[in-house]
């Protein structure tokens, strides 16, 4: 159980932080950082007025800041994807070269070199677009929460823990067919139940429930990484390129410790 008005409280300090943060200096960490506790904080509002909405007054005001928070995540998402993606190249590298011949690893990592300079482009671009919408929200956003944190005063404990396993209920019936897109869909809401799990910190029921998600989460996160980098390799040199084959291989791998790490079984349409 906890108690809303102190954890809101908690959750609004760890995105003021992080924004400012990532206003400074928007590193992979700081990136990463405003990633979750926006992700947190939304969950958190979506279920407080899901169910039961309790108070228009909240119903309104988290309507608004789930706007802004939804910005702010959005301009973040390509940054955080883009840092994964460079890394997943190196990866892919050290575990891939070391087969090849003399002449196939340098095409391997001339390849790579040029993809991964495509790739850090666009991350100083879609860096300097995340920085422009934290300084613009950043204000508005803390106008928002802080009108929401009056309407939670003297708000009785809740259950987060039970409000986690109805999410993971909900999202598991998007794996009935085993596609990629109903994957997606599951890991979305997924997330949100992990959250939510991981703010009841002293239930050991609820911490279980979050490590479990977690797992779970970090497999189908991986693939859906390799398949972007895969568009992108795809994009720029072509597909049957050294890296991009290789790239493809490394996606088909992590599409089946997902699918396992979810208890389902299908190959990769």
């Amino acid at each position: 159980m906890v108690t809303p008005s102190p954890t809101f409280e908690k959750l609004s300090i760890e995105l003021a932080g992080t924004l400012v943060a990532c206003r400074a200096d928007p590193g992979s960490r700081e990136v990463h950082a405003l990633r979750i506790a926006v992700r947190r904080i939304e969950a958190f509002l979506h279920a407080m007025t899901g169910d039961d909405p309790r108070d228009e007054r909240l119903r309104v005001g988290a309507k608004k800041a789930l706007r802004q928070l939804k910005k702010v995540r959005r301009a973040a998402g390509p940054v955080r994807d883009l840092d994964v993606q460079r890394r997943l190249i190196a990866e892919i590298i050290a575990k891939t070269s070391a087969t090849r011949s003399v002449e196939g690893k340098e095409s391997l990592e001339g390849e790579a070199k040029r993809l991964d300079e495509r790739l850090h482009r666009q991350r100083k671009e879609a860096a300097e677009k995340l920085t422009s919408v934290v300084r613009k929200t950043e204000s508005k956003l803390e106008r928002s929460l802080g009108a929401i944190a009056d309407t939670m005063t003297g708000w009785r404990p809740l259950s987060l823990l039970n409000m986690a396993r109805r999410l993971v209920l909900r999202s598991s019936l998007h794996l009935e067919d085993a596609s990629p897109e109903s994957l997606h869909l599951y890991r979305k809401q997924a997330k949100a139940a992990r959250y939510l799990a991981e703010m009841e910190t002293t239930s050991t029921p609820a911490q279980r429930l979050a490590k479990k998600l977690k797992r779970v989460l970090d497999a189908i996160g991986r693939w859906h990484d390799l398949l972007l980098l895969a568009q992108e390799a795809k994009a720029l040199l072509g597909k049957e390129s050294t890296l991009a084959v290789a790239i493809r291989e490394e996606r088909e791998r992590a599409w089946r410790v997902a699918m396992r790490s979810t208890g389902s079984a299908c190959p990769m349409p």
